[in-house]
């Protein structure tokens, strides 16, 4: 059996620091701890930081924030309200309005307006205009012109309109010319002044050279 190890004194003794004062080997036995403990900590430190440097970069990746979407730009129409009612002139609409919308801005009809006459659900283009008749321009009745009694503005002699200055109730007699179709020739002549011929009838929406050649007979310019 191996010699046990004694006490630190004896330890000294046989080391031949028998003589050596206690309190020193106490300070020095002190200053070791402090020294171990000291490599401890720095060891534990480098560890860490090894640690930390052995991390794998986190795979997240930061997205840019979605840019807000501008709404479009509102489509704005401008349009021209005549006739009967409240407040004629320019009105400005907002895209994918209808003929009712149009007439609501621009004060509502009069009482006397034949709203009949015209296609409220239609919707606006830019830049058109709406002539809303008068009753007394639309016969809502149906009821036929008399015989023997000529239409206003018809000329008694050649038996022919004169597109000049027939109302709606006269071109209405006109075969292919409704009221809307009246309306918007007088709209027309108010706006772009009289017609200079038949062949003038072209700038009314809806009617076409056909139509023209089917009226020529039936109508003239004075």
């Amino acid at each position: 059996m191996s010699e046990q190890v004694g006490s630190l004194p004896d330890l000294l003794s046989r080391m031949g620091l028998g003589s050596v004062d206690r309190r020193v080997v106490a300070l020095v036995a002190a200053a070791g701890i402090v020294l171990v403990a000291a490599l401890f900590i720095g060891f534990r430190g480098e560890s860490e930081q090894a640690f930390e440097l052995a991390r794998p970069l986190s795979t997240e990746t930061t997205m840019p924030a979605a840019q807000e979407v501008q709404p479009a730009a509102e489509t704005t129409l401008v349009v021209h309200v005549a006739g009967a009612v409240l407040r004629p002139g320019l009105v400005f609409m907002p895209g994918e309005s209808r003929v009712g919308n149009a007439i609501d801005a621009a004060g509502g009809p009069l009482g006397s307006a034949s709203l009949d006459a015209l296609n409220l659900a239609r919707i606006l283009s830019d830049g058109e205009q709406i002539y809303v008749p008068d009753v007394d321009e639309v016969n809502l009745d149906g009821a036929p012109t008399p015989a023997g009694a000529p239409a206003s503005g018809q000329d008694t002699v050649a038996g022919r309109l004169d597109l000049n200055s027939a109302d709606v109730m006269a071109l209405d007699t006109l075969p292919g010319v409704g009221p809307s179709t009246a309306a918007k020739i007088i709209a027309d002549r108010e706006s772009n002044g009289p017609f200079a011929s038949v062949d003038d009838l072209q700038r009314v929406s809806g009617i076409g050279p056909k139509r023209i050649e089917e009226l020529r007979a039936l109508v003239e310019v004075r």
